[in-house]
């Protein structure tokens, strides 16, 4: 489905970014992006409000207030873009630890589960599946040993190379 971009500032967009002319603007998923770009891309009457839109419009007037010469102008707008990137980075580092947290919930789960399908169906099959999954997250070995007549799994730690 296309889409008709008013805002100046709009350079192109992927599965989960916005290009704009300072920066490359990262999205969790497509439905948060698209909604950006409906609500402020494709509006004459809101891309001003858009928080990146608006920062570029206050750099490019303070550079006319100022008459800035050609080369001031580039040192600004060079300073502009690295302080875009480096928020746009800490952004994308707090997502970064939010998805190593959902890891971790699901690491346990699957801890939590293996020991479950170990416990009402151990036979070979399910070890094998249970091991699978677990060796999945690529941060386990799994290992089963018969305790009283019970299968129970070890798990180890793994240290990457």
């Amino acid at each position: 489905m296309g889409f008709y971009v008013v805002c100046p500032f709009y350079n192109s967009d992927s599965r989960n970014s916005i290009s704009c002319e300072d920066c490359i603007r990262q999205f969790p998923d497509k439905k948060k992006k698209r909604r950006h770009i409906r609500e402020y891309c494709e509006s004459m009457e809101n891309y001003k409000k858009c928080p990146w839109a608006s920062e570029l419009l206050k750099m490019y007037k303070e550079m006319d207030d100022m008459k800035m010469s050609k080369e001031q102008r580039e040192i600004r707008a060079a300073q502009h873009i690295a302080e875009a990137n480096a928020r746009e980075n800490e952004s994308l580092r707090l997502q970064i630890g939010h998805l190593q947290a959902k890891i971790k919930s699901l690491e346990m789960m699957c801890g939590y589960l293996s020991s479950v399908a170990l416990k009402f169906s151990p036979d070979e099959e399910a070890k094998i599946e249970v091991k699978k999954m677990c060796e999945f997250f690529g941060k386990f070995e799994v290992d089963w040993v018969k305790n009283d007549g019970e299968y129970i799994y070890v798990r180890k730690r793994v240290k990457k190379a």
